[in-house]
């Protein structure tokens, strides 16, 4: 689960060469281009999200956590999905719909995420990662659902029907 980026594995300055590597894509695709001020919120709020795969993330509970708006938390989202760091999963239960409830939240590599990640990533997360990126370069729709406390990723046939459900 080394992600796309095998050679900062094996590099001895590696988290200052990962620091640098995000800090440059912030920067040049979204700081640059969306005129963000306030850098190290987006630059936090990215490290958590790239660290932590498969969590449940919402522009509420970013509010809380790392903005002081919904607003800002809804923009960041976006940009960081927009260059490509981080999908949001969209839940079948909102499919068609303005709001969105919470998301599930997977980093673009594994890699990536598997070095930001302040404690090691279990292989269950690594895995869960590697099969919704898998699964998503396939060309399949992918959703999430939420049964009681229990979430899992749905594939969508190509007739619109959900297929295989994976309990993630």
């Amino acid at each position: 689960f080394s992600g796309g980026m095998p050679f900062i594995i094996d590099s001895r300055r590696k988290q200052n060469t990962i620091s640098s590597l995000l800090s440059s894509v912030l920067f040049s695709d979204v700081l640059c281009k969306h005129q963000v001020r306030d850098t190290a919120v987006l630059y936090d709020m990215a490290v958590d999200l790239v660290s932590r795969p498969g969590v449940e993330v919402s522009a509420t509970s970013l509010k809380g956590q790392h903005t002081r708006s919904i607003d800002q938390a809804r923009s960041f989202l976006a940009y960081l999905e927009e260059v490509g760091l981080i999908y949001l999963v969209e839940r079948i239960e909102d499919r068609g719909r303005k709001i969105e409830a919470s998301r599930l939240c997977y980093p673009a590599d594994t890699g990536l995420s598997n070095r930001l990640s302040a404690a090691d990533l279990s292989m269950d997360k690594l895995g869960e990662s590697a099969v919704y990126q898998t699964i998503r370069r396939m060309g399949y729709p992918v959703r999430s659902f939420k049964i009681k406390d229990q979430l899992g990723l749905a594939v969508e046939a190509a007739n619109g029907t959900s297929g295989l459900m994976i309990i993630v």
